[in-house]
């Protein structure tokens, strides 16, 4: 196995994950192995391409890449996916800000709602505020301890957008609401051996709800899984199909929080005590 970002932070308690981690932000897989240069070697085939997710094009238009540069009048470089939950607040994974900051030395945050990145894309500025007990490393469903892994960006100036919905309290406590597919959105790698260079186009597709924990979830794929860049980005109740409405809305569930690239991704959860707290200094929650 060669270096990788988790064998760079040696305070990390690595040890306590039993399966592969593999989500993927600022450019760098966090893993066993380094970055996918060819067909990855998994005793599971992963899905044909977020990984078996279909471009959105105006649809989801309320889901964001968030960027970052290293300065003023530095290239924007893609970090990872978020969710506009206000007008002028976008939501994603506390690891995005956490990784980007410290191992692509970018000192500043911004999101494009564009479908596609593109030197043309508009990038609107943000101040990035992260969970004030995250902690690093990654949860799975081996071991899904909370990692209090939520971020906002505010941005400094309002989107004509429809936010996405967030959940009434305890949702996701009785799984037997959620029998059909579900809706992951992200602006990752479109297959398991893209290059990273690859990141930057808005993709929907279909996962499973698997299992409950008390600050994650988990899902399957039917047939999408996320990969490198999905970080961040949201699970939206019903299918693919459902979302017809080009500019947003729908109740998001989660955001992705890890994934094997494979079979399996884990979310955190939005409807619980310690998220709300979180989330109620910056956006006015359903009760």
């Amino acid at each position: 196995m060669g270096t990788t970002l988790a064998a760079r932070i040696t305070a990390a308690p690595l040890a306590r994950a039993s399966r592969t981690l593999g989500l993927v932000v600022a450019g760098t897989l966090v893993g066993c192995a380094d970055p996918p240069t060819g067909a990855a070697p998994t005793a599971v085939p992963p899905p044909s391409a977020l990984i078996a997710g279909a471009p959105t094009g105006d649809q989801f238009g309320n889901v964001a890449l968030m960027v970052g540069r290293t300065g003023p009048g530095a290239p924007w470089g893609p970090v990872c996916t978020g969710t506009l939950i206000a007008p002028d607040v976008v939501l994603t994974a506390g690891h995005c800000v956490f990784l980007a900051s410290r191992f692509d030395g970018y000192t500043e945050f911004g999101v494009t709602f564009a479908p596609q990145l593109s030197p043309a894309a508009p990038v609107v500025k943000a101040v990035e505020h992260v969970h004030p007990d995250f902690f690093f490393p990654f949860a799975t469903p081996d071991d899904p301890y909370d990692a209090f892994d939520l971020a906002v960006l505010v941005l400094e100036a309002e989107v004509d957008l429809i936010p996405a919905q967030l959940p009434p309290p305890g949702l996701l406590d009785d799984i037997r609401q959620f029998p059909g597919p579900l809706t992951v959105v992200g602006y990752g790698i479109p297959r398991a051996d893209a290059s990273f260079a690859e990141r930057g186009t808005r993709r929907a597709g279909a996962v499973r709800l698997d299992e409950v924990f008390a600050p994650l979830f988990s899902t399957t794929p039917d047939p999408a899984v996320g990969c490198v860049g999905d970080s961040g980005g949201p699970i939206f109740r019903g299918p693919p199909q459902s979302h017809r409405g080009r500019r947003g809305g729908t109740m998001l569930l989660g955001v992705a929080h890890n994934s094997d690239c494979s079979s399996w991704m884990a979310f955190y959860r939005l409807d619980t005590p310690q998220a709300r707290s979180f989330l109620a200094a910056f956006v006015n929650l359903p009760g």
